[in-house]
Parts: C-alpha cells; structure tokens; sequence
C-alpha cells in the first residue's frame, strides 16, 4: 500500500496529494511520454495510467486549477519538482 505525500506547489496551481504511483505517472507523462510509454516504464497497464491521470486531473479541479491539455500538465509537474 502506497501513501499519500502532500505535493507543495508554487505559482498558481494549488497544493494536492498525491500517491508515489501518481506522482510518477505525472512526471513520466508530463515529461513527454506517452501513456503506452508511461505504462511500460511503470510496469502495469495503459488503462491504469490513464486512471492516474484521470484522477490527479480531478484533484486538481477539485483544488481549483483546471488541467485540461498536456501543456497545464507540464508547468504543474513543473511547478511541484517533478521535471
């Protein structure tokens, strides 16, 4: 079982949790990877990766700050220390 780490963020993108695997899914895929690539890189499927997305995407929302293309996905992975 994973835990939860607070993410602090700087700029205008809010503070989220987030799991160790969704942190790695968002910085291999806000890195450029695409979600086959991330999913190989991370051992499991292509559906899973796409439901960490899905979720970090909604908990963003939730905080506040829409990511809604591959560009805001970058400059929040950016914003946090993941890139």
């Amino acid at each position: 079982m994973t835990t939860a780490t607070q993410m602090p963020l700087s700029g205008s993108f809010p503070t989220v949790r987030l799991s160790a695997r969704e942190m790695r899914a968002f910085a291999l895929y806000a890195s450029g990877r695409t979600m086959c690539e991330v999913a190989e890189d991370m051992g499991v499927s292509e559906t899973t990766v796409q439901t960490y997305i899905k979720r970090i995407r909604r908990k963003y929302m939730a905080a506040g700050a829409h990511l809604s293309n591959k560009i805001e996905i970058y400059r929040a992975a950016q914003a946090a220390g993941l890139l």
